[in-house]
């Protein structure tokens, strides 16, 4: 079993803007998930957050889907860095998607990190997309929110507090906390599975 700092060392050889805190948090959240969870990440960019699954498949045996929305050049130097960093788990058993369509999807899914595009339109199409799929007491991580430089000025203006707000009120949906940009909530009740 490998420890939080040990999980910590390696994430932070990787290019990204989670902070350690999050990265903690992370980690406890998949260590709260059952064996055989299915985690699906969309906007793996670098690899960082991918990294805790990664580090964390083998203990808990985690069917891992990591899915870039990026295209062009940036998403070929995100998939280079992304293979050097999964590199040590060539054992890995999950999927790179360069893609986000979900016309093939098929099975619960126990953690949903979105952390693609940091719009409001952006996060409620894919929660529309995906939170069905989420299981029951499943578990949805959205990166990046309400994200500012020093100064205080948003760096994505239109994902911000209101915006999780409407996504997330009612009785569906359990809030797990903040830490630093990353908010965590709970499913309360069925989705599609």
């Amino acid at each position: 079993m490998k420890t939080t700092e040990e999980i910590l060392a390696m994430s932070s050889l990787i290019p990204g803007l989670y902070s350690n805190p999050e990265l903690e948090s992370l980690i406890g959240l998949v260590r709260r998930l059952p064996r055989n969870a299915c985690v699906v990440e969309l906007g793996t960019e670098y690899g960082k957050s991918g990294s805790v699954f990664l580090q964390l498949q083998e203990e808990f045996n985690l069917d891992i889907t990591f899915i870039d929305i990026r295209v062009g050049d940036h998403r070929a130097e995100s998939l280079r860095v992304f293979n050097e960093v999964s590199a040590p788990y060539k054992g890995w058993e999950g999927h790179w998607v360069l893609s986000e369509s979900i016309d093939w999807w098929y099975k619960p899914i126990h953690l949903l990190h979105i952390d693609s595009e940091h719009s409001n339109e952006a996060v409620t199409r894919d929660l529309a997309q995906w939170g069905p799929w989420i299981a029951p007491q499943g578990i949805v991580v959205l990166h990046d929110y309400d994200r500012t430089t020093p100064d205080g000025r948003k760096i994505f203006p239109g994902f911000t507090a209101k915006c999780v707000d409407d996504l997330f009120k009612g009785k569906e949906w359990a809030p797990l906390g903040v830490v630093d940009t990353q908010i965590a909530f709970r499913r309360t009740t069925r989705g599609n599975v």
